[in-house]
């Protein structure tokens, strides 16, 4: 890893990036993976954020040879994602990677500000073929009447719920602007009130399940995920893709 990013380069237009390495469900390599394949890769990681050239890639080099680059270590930031319960086994990790776990970011449900930017800022951006809707905005009342229902709901506000339902607002819209709408205003009744942003979070499993092409497949994958992926207390399991086949 160390030598493959210290002799990549990466543009974006005429402007030069620094990488960003991200491992998301990283405690896989602790449920998944030998003791043995995880060395490895914490030596790589611990190679890639070190202070200079690593010790094996100098092991290499024969009497009187000069490295076709300087021994200062390539410009990269690593993001580890992972569950929190794993936390702990980071530290497996310690002697390869010495400040793993100095930099850590817990992530919470949101309060009522964060969810309001994270409800306002998307809508706003404006990017080809990653969003299904052009920029729109919506109306404050909206989104107070989106947050007021998701705090009521549990007294907090889940982020995946958030994003279900914004989903579900951006669909609209997008149905809107392809009909030659393009200055959109999102009000309350793209939420359709409480009853109806209860039945898009209690459907949303069952509308996954109800695209899969075959009743067959249906009574499957709904077999799967209510007893396959989760264990006698309720808990996800995780399984090689061998298993789930």
């Amino acid at each position: 890893l160390w030598e493959c990013f210290k002799t990549a380069v990466f543009w974006r237009g005429e402007v030069l990036q620094t990488p960003v390495l991200v491992l998301d469900q990283f405690e896989e390599i602790f449920t998944l993976q030998t003791a043995d394949k995880r060395q490895w890769l914490a030596r790589q990681l611990g190679e890639l954020v070190g202070d200079g050239l690593p010790q094996s890639l100098r092991a290499r080099l024969q009497p009187g040879e000069k490295l076709p680059y300087s021994e200062k270590p390539p410009a990269v930031k690593i993001v580890l994602s992972l569950r929190e319960d794993y936390l702990g086994a980071l530290q497996e990790l310690s002697g390869e990677i010495p400040r793993i776990l100095e930099n850590r970011f817990r992530l919470t449900t949101l309060n009522r500000e964060q969810a309001h930017a994270a409800v306002l800022k998307p809508a706003r951006l404006a990017q080809e073929g990653v969003f299904a809707a052009q920029p729109f905005d919506y109306e404050e009342a909206a989104v107070e009447d989106l947050l007021t229902f998701l705090s009521d709901r549990t007294g907090e506000i889940e982020p995946f719920q958030l994003q279900i339902l914004c989903r579900q607002v951006e669909q609209q819209v997008a149905a809107a602007q392809t009909k030659g709408q393009q200055d959109v205003h999102v009000d309350e009744a793209y939420l359709g009130g409480r009853t109806r942003m209860e039945a898009v979070l209690q459907n949303f499993y069952l509308d996954a399940v109800r695209r899969l092409q075959s009743r067959r497949l249906r009574n499957r994958a709904r077999d799967l995920c209510e007893e396959g992926l989760l264990d006698s207390q309720g808990h996800r399991r995780i399984l090689e893709e061998k298993d789930i086949q």
